[in-house]
């Protein structure tokens, strides 16, 4: 009796040695893989250290430090080009967030690198921005790229109310009439359980979850996704379901239980790779790189998700989880911004959505400012529609500004580029384009809804000591202007200025004084031109 005793306590000593060994091999393939061989282009990955098995997907914001898409702002394709050598030795499969502005060539550089690629049109509340972003979406999918393997219209789009259920069920079929590959949107674990139409519509649902965020602890935070995960299946047990995004930051706020900090940023990782293979769970993991430009809405964690630094290095803390390539990351420098060589004629204003448009009216002023903000009920286009259809001067549209000052209150917007921009960037350079033109006029069209409404019209003259950069002419004016009902052109004399430097294109402002009652006016064909003895 006392020898099968023996025997079997033999036995399964031996059986854990070998279960130990087995696990030890394992967690040496993942966590002590090293090769010296930088990353190329025709480079076979050692299969010892191949990540790809380890990590499904990865999420890809491509903006280095100085880039930042709310200023128009977007990476090179140079920039795209090296990430992506890069992190084919990271994984098989990246999502993006955006479908224009060289962000609609991330697809096609996948194909070259041989990455498996989900291409996100990026909605929000502008009109026009939208259906550019959807039709390049479609226009991807029509290429056929092998790469491209679904579709992802909008991210979060009912989180933050940009549009309503309705609006984007309509692009959502409209991207799917348009193409043959599967389509999805991108929202939170409640958002889609608050919205079942949406997941009906979808061929797949990219779901967000995020412990972090809802105040759980880095301890709690992969048994918490799985919690939420299962509950989503319960409610849709026919439809494939992905984690779309996935994090934990390395700096930020303590929120609740959530303690952002490089250990807990990697114990998260650890646990929710292995949670995620245990229970057969695609995933996008959030991110590969800092973005540092998403601390403006998110705070000190908002620009600390990534697995490496934005200037490429990889985190300390996860030295012992991935290869010496790894380890010694990429070199992402800042961005440095240059000034937009354009010619004439420049226009402020062209049409509704014309690829024409080179200002964007986003420097809202004076009590303007404070009435459009996320926590008021004012929306922009109460106050501007930039697709008003009654009555334009020209093509299909015109711009039409309503606004009621308070009591000794003004207002007003400038069109700026780009986007957003105050003088963190510089602008347009007109400096050659000038060259033999005998006059430079800058004009617009302009009219009142009832005729007698009064404002100020400006050109130039943005900037101050606190701006990088600022504009190198103006402000010129003709001062204050009384509309009538009919269309009428104004024009300013720019002949002999330095126009080297264009930030604030345009601008309208108006105060209670000069209309105490409110205004309606309409604008139309704004543009700088040059005039040559020949016209």
């Amino acid at each position: 009796m006392l020898n099968i005793t023996m025997r079997k306590l033999y036995i399964s000593r031996l059986l854990l040695f070998f279960i130990a060994i087995s696990i030890f091999s394992n967690v040496i393939t993942i966590t002590s893989c090293t090769t010296d061989k930088p990353p190329t282009e025709n480079d076979d990955d050692n299969p010892k250290c191949n990540l790809n098995k380890r990590i499904i997907g990865l999420c890809y914001g491509p903006h280095r430090d100085n880039e930042d898409p709310d200023y128009g702002i977007q990476p090179t394709i140079k920039e795209i080009s090296e990430d992506l050598l890069f992190i084919k030795k990271l994984t098989s499969t990246i999502r993006t967030y955006g479908a224009a502005d060289n962000l609609e060539q991330i697809p096609i550089l996948c194909e070259q690198h041989s990455i498996d690629c989900y291409p996100g049109a990026w909605i929000s509340r502008f009109e026009c921005e939208n259906e550019r972003q959807i039709d390049n979406l479609i226009n991807i999918a029509n290429q056929n790229l092998s790469c491209v393997k679904g579709l992802i219209v909008g991210n979060e789009v009912m989180l933050r109310k940009d549009i309503t259920e309705q609006q984007l069920l309509e692009y959502i079929s409209k991207v799917d009439s348009a193409t043959n590959l599967s389509i999805t949107t991108a929202e939170t674990w409640k958002d889609w359980l608050d919205h079942p139409q949406l997941a009906e519509a979808v061929d797949v649902l990219f779901v967000h979850i995020y412990p972090y965020w809802d105040e759980i602890s880095v301890e709690e935070g992969a048994n918490y996704i799985l919690e939420k995960w299962n509950k989503l299946k319960a409610k849709y047990p026919n439809k494939k379901m992905v984690i779309g995004e996935t994090g934990w930051p390395s700096q930020g706020e303590i929120r609740g239980n959530a303690v952002p900090g490089p250990e807990n940023q990697k114990r998260f990782y650890s646990d929710f790779i292995v949670m995620a293979e245990a229970n057969d769970i695609d995933y996008f993991y959030f991110e590969i790189f800092d973005e540092k430009w998403k601390g403006k809405f998110e705070g000190e964690a908002g620009s600390n998700w990534g697995i490496f630094s934005s200037d490429g290095a990889l985190k300390p803390h996860f030295s012992d989880l991935f290869p010496d390539f790894a380890q010694n990351g990429i070199n992402r420098p800042p961005r440095v911004v240059y000034s937009t060589k354009e010619t004439l004629p420049l226009y402020v204003y062209k049409d509704g959505c014309s690829p024409l448009n080179g200002f964007f009216s986003s420097g809202w002023m004076g009590e303007l400012a404070t009435l459009v903000k996320p926590d008021t009920l004012v929306e922009p286009v109460e106050i501007i529609d930039e697709l008003c259809t009654d009555y334009p001067y020209s093509g299909e549209t015109c711009i039409q500004i309503t606004y009621t000052p308070s009591p000794g209150e003004w207002g007003g917007i400038y069109w700026q580029f780009p986007v957003n921009n105050w003088g963190q960037y510089p602008g347009y350079d007109l400096y050659n384009s000038v060259m033999g033109c005998d006059t430079i006029k800058f004009s617009f069209w302009v009219r009142g809804k009832s005729g007698g409404e009064k404002a100020e019209f400006k050109t130039g003259g943005l900037g101050n000591f606190e701006s990088n950069y600022q504009d190198s002419y103006g402000p010129f004016s003709n001062g204050v202007i009384t509309l009538t009902k009919q269309w009428e052109k104004y024009t300013i004399d720019l002949t002999g200025s330095d126009l080297s430097m264009i930030i604030g294109g345009f601008s309208w402002v108006t105060n209670h004084e000069q209309n105490p009652n409110g205004c309606t006016i309409y604008l139309d064909d704004i543009m700088f031109e040059c005039i040559t003895s020949g016209n």
